[in-house]
């Protein structure tokens, strides 16, 4: 995804031509910086914890000795209301990377993050651990599009006919294959698309003075 409407049109013009396209746009969604407590929360537990009965007792306290996490919400109450919250209640939040990436930078890239979904609150009843709170958390369908991803969205139809003429337009404002995609590769297919594209203009130029 892109913070860019236009880097949005962009992708929703580029492939499959012969097909109508779309830009969703999501209104009012989060958006957090990678270094964020909630990003590190949900990181954390899909990294370390996922896969297994979230203990609840130890994911805190392994969480308060995160230095980000713990400047934001040192008392231990209050972030265990945290962690339930962003791991159970938030279904989809949108990060913003580092910008040391160029190609995410010129795209004014960010990425979705799922949260879980929340199966089960089971208390321990075994001697060694009675009366702890395991959660037990599956993985968020993220598969979804649209309306389905975020409760505030807007859906932007593109015209299969138009794309071209988009296109067209989005190269004067700048937004071209070149400017997205820094890598060289990239860079020599644009200049040989224009390079192919001013031949085809001057033949047809040609063609269209002469006399029959």
């Amino acid at each position: 995804m892109t913070h860019n409407p236009l880097v949005a049109l962009y992708f929703a013009c580029e492939t499959e031509t012969e097909r109508d396209g779309s830009v969703y746009a999501f209104r009012n969604m989060p958006v957090f910086w990678q270094e964020n407590y909630a990003v590190r929360l949900i990181m954390s537990y899909v990294f370390e914890y996922s896969g297994q009965k979230l203990n609840l007792k130890n994911f805190v306290n392994a969480m308060s000795k995160d230095p980000i996490v713990s400047g934001t919400w040192n008392k231990e109450s209050k972030l265990r209301d945290i962690v339930v919250h962003y791991l159970t209640k938030v279904p989809v939040i949108a990060v913003r990377p580092s910008l040391a990436n160029l190609r995410i930078s010129r795209q004014d890239g960010a990425f979705l993050l799922f949260g879980m979904i929340l199966e089960k609150e089971e208390v321990s009843t075994n001697p060694g651990t009675k009366g702890r709170l395991y959660l037990d958390l599956s993985p968020h369908p993220g598969d979804q599009t649209g309306e389905h991803l975020w409760h505030e969205t807007t859906e932007y139809l593109i015209p299969a006919v138009r794309k071209v003429e988009i296109l067209h337009a989005l190269e004067i404002l700048g937004t071209t294959r070149s400017r997205l995609f820094p890598e060289l590769q990239y860079q020599a297919e644009f200049v040989k698309g224009c390079v192919v594209r001013e031949a085809n203009l001057s033949a047809d130029t040609k063609n269209d003075g002469k006399i029959a």
